[in-house]
């Protein structure tokens, strides 16, 4: 009743197990964990919605070739259900991840991954995100040239998924990305391009920035982004940076980026966000 204390009472009551072991002799590492949340539980950590929650995950890393190759495979699954409510909500995912990387000194570092990913949209002025399954290979390389060091960077995407599944814009689609970074002492330079297409659209974004070193630990950064949506829809955005050290306060960082994302009536919307952030270190 209300005002007692009922042990009986598993809807408010959370069970969480977790495991690891690591096998040295074949450089294996496995873990997973267990988790199962009542209807009623609180927690006072972070946002939770009423619902019943039972999720698993599980993961196993290997290395192969003296540690230069490395792969890992790893299922995840939450199961959400509410059957207190007239409407039927009920949730069940699992997310299967594949990767291999191979890294070796002055080589360029290649993964291919089979991954969960996340595409944003907007529909009347609200962002959703929606999840789906990719599969990624990307290159990077990090040199030097003179005074100078480069990293470029390539990745190729191709989002498996169906135009009736759900409304996501960027489905059965194909992706390119091209970055280059160049380092100078006082200054970075980068320029980057990408292309999505499907049978129905083609999105290109092309870009460019410097972030500039003022200072002992300040940096103040801008850059542009030109999208192209289909043959004749062109937006330009914008973004800026920066980071502010303050003797014995901390570090301020700042993010403000003007910016576009394909909508539902196949138009680009304007997106507009800021990010303010405070960093401080202690000495103990």
């Amino acid at each position: 009743g209300k005002g007692h204390l009922r042990i009986n009472d598993k809807t408010n009551k959370v069970y969480f197990v977790q495991f690891y072991s690591y096998l040295s002799r074949s450089q294996t590492r496995l873990e997973g964990t267990y988790q199962y949340a009542g209807i009623n539980f609180q927690n006072f950590t972070n946002y939770r919605g009423n619902a019943n929650n039972k999720s698993w995950y599980a993961r196993v890393d290997q290395y192969l070739w003296k540690r230069q190759f490395h792969i890992i495979l790893s299922a995840r699954k939450n199961d959400f259900s509410n059957p207190l409510i007239v409407q039927n909500y009920s949730s069940n995912t699992v997310f299967k991840t594949l990767s291999a990387t191979f890294r070796k000194r002055y080589w360029p570092t290649i993964s291919l991954g089979y991954t969960p990913s996340s595409q944003y949209t907007v529909i009347d002025r609200q962002v959703y995100e929606n999840k789906y399954q990719t599969l990624t290979i990307n290159l990077n390389h990090l040199y030097k040239f003179g005074e100078a060091t480069f990293v470029t960077a390539f990745t190729y995407n191709r989002f498996f998924n169906k135009s009736n599944d759900s409304a996501f814009i960027y489905y059965n689609a194909n992706n390119f990305y091209v970055y280059q970074q160049i380092m100078f002492t006082g200054y970075t330079a980068m320029i980057g391009y990408s292309r999505t297409v499907n049978a129905q659209y083609a999105l290109d974004i092309m870009e460019a920035g410097i972030n500039m070193n003022l200072f002992k630990q300040n940096t103040l950064g801008f850059g542009t982004k030109i999208n192209r949506f289909g043959n004749n829809e062109v937006r330009l955005g914008f973004y800026v940076n920066g980071r502010w050290h303050v003797n014995h306060l901390g570090d301020i960082n700042l993010w403000y980026e003007k910016g576009y994302l394909p909508g539902y009536q196949r138009l680009l919307v304007k997106n507009e966000w800021l990010t303010l952030g405070f960093i401080r270190y202690f000495k103990l």
